[in-house]
């Protein structure tokens, strides 16, 4: 089921994967990426200053990707599939974890099948060729309420 979730991702990742345009937040998050792979530090792309707008996780999160655009000639080209790739392994790992995490509160049954949903939610396969935060921050939260509830020797088990 995560093979198949990161295989439709990564399909639809090769076919739609452009180059972000206009003013909006993928524009945005991507010239802050290269600004950062460049060495030049988190700098907003109109007005060449410093800024604290957009928040830093998802550049910094593609900013290594990025670097190895500017970095090793051949990938230049390749910069929106090497991103929207980024993005298709954050939303496989939300799947594997949503899988996780619903074997932690449920049932075996019921994790597969919010494994399963998760894997094909239009949504999530679309949206991964696009340069948005949501992958990296669904993948994140999941994480973090995974090693929570693991933490806890007291799980309550809702169905069986």
């Amino acid at each position: 089921m995560v093979v198949c979730a990161f295989v439709l991702r990564a399909a639809w990742s090769a076919y739609a994967a452009r180059p972000p345009e206009g003013l909006r937040d993928p524009f945005t998050y991507v010239a802050l990426a290269r600004s950062l792979a460049a060495g030049q530090g988190y700098i907003a792309p109109f007005t060449h200053t410093a800024t604290a707008y957009y928040p830093p996780g998802y550049p910094f999160f593609i900013a290594p990707l990025l670097w190895l655009t500017m970095h090793v000639g051949s990938l230049s080209s390749h910069e929106p599939i090497l991103v929207a790739l980024a993005n298709a392994t954050c939303w496989t790992a939300a799947v594997y974890l949503t899988i996780r995490l619903a074997r932690l509160v449920t049932n075996e049954r019921a994790a597969l099948v919010a494994g399963a949903l998760v894997a094909v939610w239009p949504n999530s396969v679309v949206g991964s060729a696009v340069a948005l935060s949501e992958p990296l921050f669904v993948a994140l939260v999941l994480a973090g309420t995974v090693v929570v509830l693991e933490g806890r020797t007291n799980i309550t088990v809702v169905a069986r």
